[in-house]
């Protein structure tokens, strides 16, 4: 069972990581979105 928790866990840290890198790409995906709808209107 103890293996178990451990797979658990650390598939828990794991995914959190992906949530993490995943958020930090989202924010420049949307900066550069902002970024070329205002050269756009320019």
């Amino acid at each position: 069972m103890k293996a178990l928790d451990t797979i658990r866990y650390k598939l828990r840290k794991f995914r959190g990581f992906v949530l993490v890198i995943a958020g930090m790409n989202l924010t420049i995906v949307i900066e550069k979105r902002t970024d070329i709808f205002t050269n756009l209107e320019n």
